[in-house]
């Protein structure tokens, strides 16, 4: 049979692309509710509040002098269907499993910020939001279990900012950031008693549960070249995280923990923005950003007792790509609508690199968002996202403890996903 000790190690595989892909995967732009009603086209050209600082430190010098709040909720509801094509089971013995299935993330994503703009020439400020975030779980008789079952992933950052205005049509902003990130994943793994015939005495259940926190600086530029164009140029530099934790392994029979550890980087990002006035009502919004996904080829677990390799992966990742574009009409002084689409590329290469935890692929948003000036020191902003994602195909074999099984989980994705938001800011 599979050993107690070997069994714990094959569930180190439940550390998929999940805690690590863009978008799709786990990485959240929820950071303004005012931003998900124009899909976050402009958002680092764009000093309409104090969520601002969460993008581009420099544009807090885009607004008048005062102290700023802003506080916003985002829900996400988001479902995945899968639809299996010709999949067999692990082992003759092992029952294949339903080769239809869904899987629902539902949650609340908070955010929080506030920027002092000085009469002088600089500006600080702080946000405190979830970056990272995916929350699901596929039913156990899922044909795609031994991959992947339970997903909690949250990566909450915290960025304190100074910005200081080096001429009108120029200033600099530099951040520090600190991320905060656990995870717990579990799958399942059918242990076989090598009896003549073998023998299945039901699944096994692995949970890997982990944290860890890493350090990240960013710098942003906010240019008005003229009366009516604002832009924005950012950059994030990289995230190394230690995960801590353990592995619980639980079979039919025993159950048994043991301390895991892995060590991961969070992508380095830059983005390009601009906010072009029209007219007096209308301005235009566009941005282009850049995720240096590729700097995850594989990853590894070991056992932090002995620092033995007891799990690796290749991943393959690509670079991530976003575009975006939208508009602001001031309809009144008071109120005023949003418009927004976006093409959020995939960073997954292949068939055969595409996780069950979430099947990242090409993503497009259709947004809309309005903001109400309430009183003279405070504005609401609402908006709406749906996000149609492209079907993802997954043809990827099923290794347990390192050694091929009969299976190769081969079928197709359906995702699509909406994103409701409130934010209320307030001057003072």
């Amino acid at each position: 049979m599979i050993g107690p000790l070997k069994s714990k190690f094959i569930f180190l595989i439940a550390l998929s692309p999940v805690s690590l892909t863009y978008a799709s995967g786990v990485f959240i732009d929820t950071q303004t509710a005012a931003g998900v009603g124009y899909a976050f086209a402009g958002s680092s050209a764009l000093a309409q509040n104090a969520s601002v600082v969460a993008y581009n430190p420099a544009a807090m010098m885009g607004l008048s002098s005062g102290h700023y709040l802003s506080g916003s909720a985002s829900y996400v509801d988001a479902k995945t269907d899968f639809k299996g094509e010709n999949n067999t089971s692990i082992s003759p013995i092992v029952p294949t499993g339903n080769a239809e299935a869904s899987i629902e993330r539902k949650f609340v994503i908070p955010s929080a910020q506030y920027v002092y703009r000085s009469e002088q020439p600089f500006a600080v400020g702080m946000s405190v939001s979830p970056l990272y975030g995916n929350k699901g779980e596929w039913d156990e008789d899922f044909v795609g279990r031994y991959k992947g079952l339970k997903t909690e992933v949250t990566g909450v950052n915290v960025n304190t900012s100074l910005a200081y205005e080096i001429n009108p049509q120029l200033m600099i902003g530099l951040g520090l950031n600190y991320l905060d990130f656990d995870a717990t994943l579990t799958r399942k793994a059918a242990p076989l008693i090598n009896t003549n015939p073998p023998v299945y005495l039901g699944d096994a259940q692995g949970e890997l549960k982990g944290d860890g926190h890493g350090w990240a600086g960013n710098i942003g530029f906010f240019l008005r070249p003229t009366e009516n164009l604002d832009i924005g140029l950012t950059y994030r530099s990289e995230t190394s995280l230690k995960l801590d934790g353990s592995l619980t392994v639980t079979t039919p029979v025993a159950k048994l923990t043991t301390p895991a550890e892995v060590e991961i980087k969070m992508p380095q990002s830059a983005s390009l923005a601009g906010a072009y006035r029209l007219t007096p009502k209308l301005t235009g919004l566009a941005e282009f950003t850049w995720y240096d996904w590729s700097v995850l080829p594989a990853f590894s677990a070991v056992n932090p007792n002995n620092n033995a390799v007891v799990y690796e992966e290749q991943l393959n990742f690509k670079d991530g790509l976003r575009s975006s574009i939208g508009a602001l009409y001031q309809i009144t002084p008071s109120t005023q609508l949003r418009f927004g689409m976006a093409y959020d590329q995939s960073v997954v290469e292949s068939s055969s690199d595409r996780t069950v935890r979430f099947p990242d692929t090409d993503r497009i948003w259709l947004s809309l968002g309005a903001g109400f000036q309430v009183s003279k020191n405070l504005s609401m902003d609402v908006g709406y996202s749906h996000i149609f994602a492209n079907e993802a195909t997954i043809e990827s074999p099923t290794v347990v403890a390192g050694k091929p099984t009969m299976q190769t989980l081969t079928g197709s994705f359906d995702t699509d996903a909406d994103i409701f938001s409130l934010q209320l800011n307030y001057k003072f």
